[in-house]
């Protein structure tokens, strides 16, 4: 191997905090937005106010700093969005991505 690969390796042992390493792993939660998510059927997930509070009522519900999730979940949340629709080619509603929502400010590290 080579140095590269070796410090590759050496930094897959172990995890890497992305957000501030001063929040406690038991002050995420889980937060689901796919659209099998029955507690959104009232929320206007597409407007950015609503979403906002329904992800802080989320937080604070679960006494959290920071939400997560999102991979590979069917979303509506694009449904209004003309580069998502079917107009286009087949519908986009499946998240690769995984989110993490905390305060504006929270210290953010990029590997």
């Amino acid at each position: 191997m080579n140095l590269l690969e070796d410090l590759l390796l050496d930094y897959s042992k172990k995890s890497i905090s992305i957000l501030d390493a001063e929040i406690s792993i038991t002050s995420y939660c889980a937060l689901d937005l796919s659209i099998s998510n029955d507690s959104l059927t009232t929320v206007a997930i597409t407007d950015p106010k609503e979403c906002k509070e329904y992800i802080d009522k989320v937080l604070t519900l679960n006494k959290a700093e920071v939400a997560y999730g999102g991979y590979l979940e069917r979303r509506n949340l694009y449904a209004d969005k003309s580069n998502f629709s079917k107009e286009h080619s087949v519908a986009r509603n499946i998240h690769l991505g995984i989110d993490y929502w905390a305060n504006a400010g929270t210290k953010v590290l990029v590997p």
